[in-house]
């Protein structure tokens, strides 16, 4: 058979199914000799080296195709369009006016930051594809040409023959020829915090829908050897590995657009609508008056260079105008919200990896999160001790493999109830050298090939296990025992070991001490109790009844029923050391005293329960997904308050997809989980049209941190592919730092919907006065509500200061007792009413006190003539087409507004800061000083230029002019009392809203 033959037959080929004869009749290899070099090389050249294939994207789709947000594109047209305009004006109609020029670079300097963020954000997916290669083994042992050799990984081909011990990482994805207590560590792929066990005989073929955590004749590429030995067919290497399926669905995975762009977005697409009515209908009016300028000779007829600057002018204005619907500080400003939030959450050791993700945790409705390194500690942990030789429970405090925690007595009834909180309350107990509780820790020591190392990471000590995590949890509960291993190593010599024997389920260590062999036996108690004779030890030991067996087997029962796995503890002392045959194991592992046993599991972290009753305080449903069986993930879910029996269910991951609506709503824990699983979880809640939020630390985790509106990976416990695929990585592996994060996702959602409300009431008021006052111009020659200079004052300065107020606040108290906000839109029909009704308001009152100033109402006095002097628009030596004042009055027009402006802006920020309190009770309770500060730094910047004639007269210098004359005491009166009726509209509405008990 050729190699090309090969592979064709492969993508047929379910290799956990397939008999292994067949497998390596098809593979067409040698399980004694392997491939040879030639064939070998051969294959290389048709299934390319082993690495995880990189994916190639377009410059378009990687880098700008994200950048298409509405707004970003209203503002890079137009920029465009009045840079053509600008230019044509410089070369062809007046070289040295500035002004057109001025407004196009402030919207590229908005458009140029906005994409330098967007471009950098945009390389997350090609580190997602550059970890999972870190994941595979540098190199790999092989047999070729009947020898065995080593060679790097990226040499693996399908049909080679591989030898994995202890501690080696899998290569490839292979099938089992035949092992030797072999375990594998797997929970990287399935989220199983135990070790699976192999089978023998890779003759064993399982049923073709068996879940990865089950094919006990197969192991995966990423994953590690933690025990025993094992000679195995390569089938799969490269991207057909379970790893490189995950990297291709990494490439091909679209993970949609954020909530909060998506939000921006419909409202930019309605602004822009409304931008393109006024742009038309400004275009029509203004076309209509040059025609008659042009009927009445005001542009002499054949002046082509009059008549195009005046175009140019016009439509200049015309773009100005329409724009001003458009707030053009929103993207740049939710931006930095969203930083506001990394920084917040760096204090709390979370790092940011995408910055829409925190906006995105604060809308979360289901939070879905893996079970092993996340909800629990990850690491195998002693629980509870039962000592046969007097019938005593012990709670053993401490998560993990940490040495801190302790060893205290607790009565039979309340096991099942002692939490980790309640177990510190306990009376610690000094666990005795010869005591009967002393001997059980101790055989837990010995008998055990693990090792506990202790490494600093940043500020925290982390604490890690090698070999099998039982044991280092065993290693863990004797240094929580105070016990002195020095002192008993010198005590007790190894003399002889039996290692686990997977078809035995027992484990074996012999050690001198006093000249006599004891045999220290660990195991499955259902297999252990029949090769036991006595009970107890030492004063206390005695025969094993009938009674004592029930008794134990009782015990174990009431365990394993609350999601512990038992591990049962015995010894056996010898006169003499046992002739070495083949009936040695069997004679020393028989006759044997129960110590009794331990109760093990991978057990909640600290004040987990606490986060989660946070989060269903807050409206939040916990989900816990998990490779673990359904009985010990329920157990863990109830201990936490996740899971409530009665009211919740708990199935496996396969029934995703047959679960009709009702069942899936009331589904809390899913178990025995493939990653295909997570990510048809996440999509049934994502079509309900639910934002949904996972957390992991698994490679298996990778495609739905990535499908997930946030995706959460654990920094210490985590593989570098989930950190890469996640929007947020927790570097303390804390799950209350998820509630934290949404904490603050809700208060940052909350500013960026002030943020837009205040900043298109602004604009539409704005707006409405800027279009309005158009229509004015044709019958008033030369006038202009203000020149282009005026408004980049106003856009630029208070439009930008006033509003880091709302960017730099306080999280909102009880942010956390709101029901969550989902996909809910920014705007809803009451914030919709109260906006227009504010921008009304606001351009009414701007409206009647603008024009009562300039046709004489509000009248001229010698303050307003006592400070700057501006320059009027038929001064001579002026140029025509100016945006001059015409007269006091306008110049008084003109200020006026900016000083409305200038007062409301900041009443108004205070006022929308808490949108469903009322002001007053806003200001006496959740005050914050710099946001004063903030909101009304523009005063002091409009009371210099006003009263201090130099500084207008610098920038005058060069061209700029500003044109803000002096006001009396009697004309600030007119602006504050103008300046207060939009808050007091706002105000109103909020008051009705209380009354009915609705909020915004």
């Amino acid at each position: 058979m050729e190699s090309e033959d090969v592979t064709e037959q492969l993508p047929e080929i379910i290799v956990h199914a397939h008999e292994l004869k067949e497998l390596i009749t098809d593979l067409k290899t040698d399980i004694k000799t392997g491939l040879s070099s030639g064939e070998a090389s051969r294959r290389l050249e048709v299934y390319g080296e082993n690495k995880i294939p990189e994916p190639k994207q377009s410059f378009w789709k990687v880098y700008l195709a994200p950048l298409m947000n509405t707004l970003i594109v209203i503002y890079l047209l137009m920029t465009t369009f009045i840079l053509i305009l600008a230019l044509v004006y410089f070369l062809f109609i007046d070289s040295k006016d500035t002004s057109i020029w001025f407004t196009a670079i402030q919207w590229v300097i908005i458009v140029g930051v906005n994409f330098l963020i967007a471009i950098v954000q945009q390389q997350r997916a090609q580190k997602q594809i550059e970890a999972l290669q870190k994941m595979s083994a540098p190199a790999a042992r092989v047999i070729r040409d009947g020898t065995e050799v080593e060679i790097t990984t990226e040499m693996v081909v399908p049909g080679d023959i591989i030898i994995l011990a202890q501690g080696d990482k899998v290569p490839a994805d292979a099938r089992i020829i035949n092992s030797s207590s072999f375990r594998v560590n797997e929970s990287s792929l399935t989220g199983e915090s135990v070790p699976a066990t192999k089978v023998e005989d890779g003759d064993k073929a399982f049923e073709n829908d068996t879940p990865i955590g089950e094919r006990k004749n197969m192991v995966y590429n990423g994953t590690f050897a933690t025990m025993g030995s094992s000679r195995l067919l390569v089938v799969n290497t490269g991207g057909r590995t379970e790893f490189g399926k995950i990297s291709l669905e990494l490439a091909e995975l679209n993970t949609g657009d954020i909530p909060i762009r998506q939000k921006v977005n419909a409202i930019g697409n309605y602004l822009a609508g409304g931008m393109m009515i006024v742009f038309s209908l400004l275009l029509i009016y203004q076309a209509t008056i040059i025609l008659d300028k042009l009927e009445k000779g005001i542009i002499p007829p054949g002046d082509l260079k009059a008549l195009i600057g005046t175009i140019i002018f016009d439509i200049s204005n015309i773009i100005i105008k329409a724009m001003s619907v458009v707030p053009i500080n929103i993207p740049l400003l939710t931006t930095i919200i969203l930083l506001t939030g990394v920084l917040a959450m760096a204090k709390h050791r979370v790092i940011i990896r995408n910055l829409a993700s925190i906006e995105s945790l604060g809308r979360i409705s289901i939070l879905c999160s893996d079970k092993t390194g996340t909800i629990t500690a990850g690491q195998m942990t002693v629980k509870g001790i039962w000592n046969a030789s007097s019938d005593q429970h012990y709670y053993v405090s401490g998560l993990g493999y940490s040495p801190e925690g302790y060893i205290s007595k607790i009565k039979r009834e309340d096991q099942s109830r002692v939490t980790e909180k309640e177990g510190q309350i306990q009376e610690p107990i000094g666990v005795e050298l010869d005591s009967s509780l002393g001997m059980l820790i101790i055989s837990g020591m010995f008998n055990n090939d693990s090792k506990i190392t202790e490494e600093t990471v940043g500020n925290q000590v982390v604490y890690t296990g090698t070999g099998s995590p039982t044991e280092s949890a065993l290693m863990t509960l004797f240094n929580k025992s105070k016990l002195s291993e020095s002192g008993l190593l010198k005590k007790y010599k190894l003399i002889r070991e039996f290692p686990f024997d997977s078809s035995l389920k027992r484990m074996s260590k012999m050690y001198k001490i006093d000249k006599k062999p004891r045999i220290f036996c660990k195991g499955a108690t259902e297999v252990l109790l029949p090769r036991c004779s006595q009970i107890g030890y030492e004063n206390d030991k005695k025969k094993l009844t009938d009674a004592d067996r029930k008794n134990i087997l009782a015990e174990v029962e009431a365990a394993a029923a609350q999601g512990y796995r038992v591990l049962s503890l015995t010894y056996r002392d010898l006169e003499e050391l046992p002739l070495k045959n083949d009936k040695e194991r069997d004679f020393v592992e028989s006759d044997l005293c129960y110590l009794g046993f331990v109760k093990v599991l991978d057990p909640p972290r600290d004040l987990v329960d606490e986060s989660v009753q946070e989060t269903l305080a807050a409206g939040i449903t916990p989900i816990m997904i998990t490779g673990d069986s359904p009985i010990t993930a329920s157990s863990i879910a109830d201990s936490i308050g996740l899971l409530q029996p009665q009211k919740h269910q708990t199935h496996e991951g396969k029934m995703a997809t047959l679960l009709n609506d009702p069942d899936f709503h009331d589904t809390r824990v899913f178990a025995r989980v493939a990653p295909q699983d997570k990510q048809t979880i996440i999509q049934r809640y994502q079509n309900q049209n639910r934002v949904v939020a996972m957390t992991g630390d698994g490679v298996n985790d990778a495609l739905a941190l990535s499908m997930a509106d946030a995706g959460i990976a654990m920094g210490i416990s985590g593989t570098e592919v989930s950190k890469q695929a996640a929007d947020l990585v927790i570097a303390d592996d804390s799950f209350n730092s998820i509630v934290t994060g949404i904490r603050e996702g809700r208060a940052l959602f909350q500013r960026i919907r002030v943020i837009i409300f205040f900043f298109i009431a602004i604009n539409l008021s704005e707006a409405a006065v800027y279009i309005g006052s158009s229509f004015i111009s044709g019958f008033i020659p030369g006038f202009e509500l203000m020149d282009h200079l005026q408004r980049a004052y106003i856009f630029g300065i208070a439009h930008t200061l006033p509003p880091l107020a709302l960017i730099l606040d306080q999280i909102p108290r009880g942010i956390m007792n709101r029901d969550p906000i989902d996909s809910a839109g920014i705007f809803n029909g009451k914030l919709a009413v109260t906006l227009l009704a504010v921008a009304v308001s606001l351009a009414s009152i701007i409206y009647i006190v603008y024009f009562s100033a300039f046709f004489g109402f509000i009248q001229v006095n010698a303050t307003n003539q006592q400070f700057y002097i501006p320059v009027f628009f038929d001064d001579p030596g002026v140029k025509p087409n100016n945006l001059r004042p015409l007269s006091w009055n306008h110049a008084k027009a003109r200020t006026l507004m900016h000083t409305i402006l200038y007062l409301a802006i900041p009443l108004m920020i205070l006022s929308v800061r808490r949108i469903d309190e009322s002001l007053i009770k806003t200001i006496r309770e959740d005050s914050y000083w710099i946001t004063y500060l903030l909101a009304f730094s523009i005063l002091p910047i409009h009371l210099a230029l006003m009263y201090i004639p130099v500084l207008q007269e610098l920038v005058a210098g060069f061209g700029l002019y500003v044109d803000i004359i002096g006001l009396s005491l009697a004309d600030w009166s007119i602006c504050l009392m103008a300046a207060v009726i939009p808050v007091l509209v706002i105000e109103t509405a909020k008051w009705v809203n209380r009354t009915r008990g609705e909020y915004y």
